[in-house]
């Protein structure tokens, strides 16, 4: 943040010693989290990325409204059992709602991974409405 603080908060001033301050709050706060128990801490950590069974691919697509520039853009990630990149995309889109870009963004993935053969995939999203919608579709 510090070094794009235009992008951030063109007003607002961050000197070393601020970022500094910052960080040392920061580790205070994670060694904090490490030391309550273990079933609080799991729930916590626990957002991972991880593999696929072996003769599955996984599909993580992932959208943002960017209402200032009147755009929206999107992008997906095809990866094989064994984590490797297989390939990916990312486009703009016009300015929609969160949730038709979601949507959007997990068919988009979807015909990504038919155009590369994998006919039993898996989508990761960070829409939980998307996912709803695309269940309740028969997707």
């Amino acid at each position: 943040r510090y070094r794009n603080q235009h992008l951030f908060a063109p007003f607002e001033i961050w000197t070393p010693f601020t970022v500094a301050s910052f960080a040392k709050r920061w580790i205070s706060d994670l060694d904090s989290m490490h030391s309550r128990p273990a079933f609080v801490r799991e729930n916590l950590l626990c957002v991972i990325w991880e593999k696929p069974l072996v003769w599955l691919h996984k599909v993580n697509c992932d959208a943002c409204v960017f209402t200032d520039h009147q755009r929206a853009d999107f992008g997906c990630v095809l990866r094989d059992d064994m984590g490797s990149w297989v390939k990916g995309c990312s486009e703009s889109l016009l300015l929609w709602s969160i949730r038709r870009c979601e949507l959007f963004a997990l068919w988009r993935g979807l015909v990504l991974a038919w155009e590369c053969g994998s006919k039993f995939v898996i989508c990761e999203s960070d829409s939980r409405d998307a996912i709803l919608d695309a269940q309740s579709a028969g997707i």
